[in-house]
């Protein structure tokens, strides 16, 4: 049979070794969640960073769709223009106040056009600046609800420990104890 003060110093020794090796098994899990949770995170910031990317090209195609439009609208104004003027110089009418008026709604038209356009290509990098805008905040948002894990308190390894000497300081009080108790009682009994 073993020696109490062995079978106490044992059940300290396995408790203490019980509890580092728990300590260091929600360690490891915990490094583990927070390690997939930061590389997850990652990938959501890559995806925006594409996401902005194209963003960026659709608003850099939409602005030269505008310009080119612009353009486009001009020449067919200083087209209708000149040949107003031509028309009116061979019938012999320059300089009326007709001819001045067809000029002016050419000009007119020439500006609402241009307004429109610039208020569509407004409207689409709007647009184009709520997408971006939404995909940030959607971003953040699952990078803020990733799980995160707090590593293992040193406390409550010790207290493991602690309670681990108690369980063996306990057992051998009991087991010297009882054992004193048996010799009191063999000594009685004679």
């Amino acid at each position: 049979m073993c020696e109490p003060t062995t079978l106490a110093l044992g059940g300290l020794a396995l408790g203490a070794a019980s509890g580092v090796a728990g300590f260091a098994s929600q360690s490891q899990q915990a490094s583990a969640v927070n390690r997939n949770s930061y590389m997850q995170g990652l990938m959501n910031n890559m995806a925006l960073a594409q996401t902005y990317n194209q963003l960026g090209n659709e608003r850099v195609n939409e602005r030269n769709a505008a310009s080119t439009e612009l353009f486009n609208d001009r020449i067919k104004a200083a087209q209708a223009s000149a040949t107003a003027q031509t028309a009116a110089g061979a019938a012999g009418v320059d300089g009326s106040q007709s001819l001045q008026n067809i000029m002016q709604d050419y000009g007119a038209q020439g500006g609402r056009i241009e307004g429109a356009v610039d208020r569509n290509y407004q409207m689409q990098s709007d647009s184009i600046q709520a997408r971006e805008e939404s995909s940030f905040l959607g971003t953040v948002a699952h990078n803020n609800a990733l799980p995160r894990a707090a590593q293992p308190s040193p406390l409550s390894l010790g207290l493991s420990i602690a309670g681990a000497g108690m369980n063996a300081a306990g057992s051998y009080y009991r087991y010297t104890n009882n054992a004193t108790q048996t010799q009191n009682a063999g000594s009685y009994s004679a």
